[in-house]
């Protein structure tokens, strides 16, 4: 029996995990259409605007990773060096 036989197109996956995530991108989703009143699927912004739109998240998850271990090693919760 192949083991991804329980993966169907109607729930991505038994793994309660995926569907967390899944819906959390479903959520995600809902909330920018309701923002911008577009979806991804939108053509109005060029690839470099993409690319701007990728860049700032990228740096707003640096920020965010920063942060975090800032708080863990603060806490000695893990290892990391003193930012």
């Amino acid at each position: 029996m192949d083991p991804l036989d329980h993966i169907n197109s109607d729930r991505f996956s038994t793994d309660s995990v995926v569907e967390e995530v899944r819906q959390k991108f479903a959520n995600r989703a809902a909330k920018g259409y309701k923002k911008y009143n577009a979806t991804m699927d939108r053509d109005d912004l060029s690839i470099d605007q993409w690319l701007e739109h990728a860049q700032e998240e990228a740096m707003d998850f640096i920020l965010y990773i920063t942060k975090i271990r800032k708080e863990l090693a603060a806490k000695k919760f893990c290892e990391c060096p003193q930012l």
